[in-house]
């Protein structure tokens, strides 16, 4: 059973507590561990591979569909790994490119 589900965050990464199961908490939890506010974390790109298949997360259903995902696997080697990423789109990267333009 999947209880180590992983955040990477640009190669940075913190351990998932199991009592977050609200995408109001993931989003909190995410904001506190990577210290980026919580409006900017709802514009990153939150996702998981599914049979290799990038699975987005947007909503609680999408996280809890994650995590019975990862629980379902029942393979204690691998790695249930949650990826976020800054979007294209995101007024965070639009800061990052205008000050690497300075």
């Amino acid at each position: 059973m999947a209880t180590n589900i992983i955040l990477n965050f640009y190669d940075t990464v913190a351990n998932l507590p199991v009592n977050v199961k609200t995408i109001e908490k993931f989003q909190k939890f995410i904001a506190e561990s990577f210290n980026i506010s919580e409006n900017d974390v709802k514009e990153l790109s939150i996702s998981y591979n599914n049979n290799l298949e990038k699975t987005i997360i947007k909503s609680t259903p999408d996280l809890l569909r994650c995590i019975f995902y990862f629980k379902s696997m029942n393979d204690s080697i691998l790695k249930y790994i949650i990826n976020i990423e800054i979007s294209a789109e995101s007024r965070l990267y639009n800061e990052i490119k205008s000050s690497n333009l300075e």
